[in-house]
């Protein structure tokens, strides 16, 4: 009894047959016939509670709670932003009235200060960028004067910065043309961040991979912090989980809100589209709902979104 006391116990710690038998110094055919022995015993045991036909499941309660609310857009682009897609965006964001909204970096292109090659026909000047991009924040706090509004940086946006750098050092000091000054972050009472913002135990960063896979640039933020995270900066729609030892994670790319077919990226895997993430103030427990826009056209549950002029 107490050699198959041993094996039971080896069993349930995961050991196979072999390493079971070198555990204990028989053979592999005495531990096969001990096994055997073990679940005969098993099923001749009489059952513990009486199953009558009906499902075994644990009663189970739920609780209201009240969830916080926020909207993720990423990779606007002004002035090259799709005006059907972020009108769309700006329209359903207006009628939820959510408790956030985080704009989730590349919210303007700053085309004008790229180190790239410059399209000739892209006539667009910084000041219009700046202006455009500064009346988006001024429609957002006059939407949503009881929304804390958090502008998270992008690549695109430290393209100034570069620029200022490598062409005009001396001018980096200067106030007014920092990006608060420019577009107005204090008078519009919207939190600015160079890195992430946490919603719950979701962090929300622009993004620095760009894979060709979706979601495999995500999990490369993942694989750095093993925790749940959402970045933009790919223009795609992707949710995935993943389990470690800390739990299950999810792992989220935003769409975007800018046109599908730049100068620079004609055939591109991108989707426009953003996403609501609804998270408790208590514990962090998040879920993320994604938007996902096509040709103007936006679907939820209850109403159908589409600009104007469009059948």
């Amino acid at each position: 009894m107490h050699l198959k006391q041993r094996v039971r116990d080896l069993v349930s710690a995961g050991f196979g047959r072999r390493k079971i038998a070198a555990e204990l110094g028989i053979t592999e055919y005495k531990v096969r016939a001990i096994i055997h022995s073990i679940v005969t015993d098993k099923l001749r045991e009489q059952p513990t509670n009486d199953f009558s036909g009906r499902l075994r499941v644990n009663r189970t309660r739920s609780n209201k709670e009240k969830k916080k609310v926020a909207v993720v857009l990423s990779d606007i682009h002004i002035p090259y932003h799709d005006r059907d897609a972020l009108s769309i965006a700006l329209a359903y964001t207006k009628d939820i009235a959510p408790d956030t909204i985080v704009l989730n970096g590349d919210i303007v292109d700053f085309y004008a200060v790229s180190r790239f090659q410059k399209d000739p026909m892209r006539i667009d000047t910084l000041q219009s960028e700046i202006d455009e991009t500064r009346a988006l924040l001024t429609l957002l706090r006059d939407d949503h004067p009881k929304a804390d509004i958090i502008y998270v940086m992008g690549n695109h946006e430290i393209r100034l910065e570069k620029f200022l750098i490598e062409r005009a050092s001396a001018l980096t000091s200067l106030r007014c043309l920092s990006l608060d000054d420019l577009f107005g972050f204090s008078s519009n009472d919207i939190q600015f961040s160079d890195t992430s913002t946490m919603l719950g135990n979701l962090e929300v960063t622009h993004g620095e991979y760009a894979r060709k896979n979706p979601g495999s640039s995500v999990r490369g933020h993942f694989d750095k912090s093993a925790s749940s995270v959402l970045i933009g900066h790919v223009h795609k729609l992707n949710t995935s989980r993943y389990t470690n030892n800390w739990g299950v994670h999810t792992i989220i790319e935003n769409g975007c809100l800018c046109g599908l077919s730049p100068e620079y990226s004609r055939k591109n895997n991108w989707q426009q589209g953003f996403s609501v993430v609804y998270y408790s103030p208590k514990n962090g427990e998040f879920i993320v709902k994604q938007h996902n826009i096509v040709s103007g056209v936006m679907i939820t549950e209850d109403k159908v979104y589409q600009c104007h002029g469009k059948d």
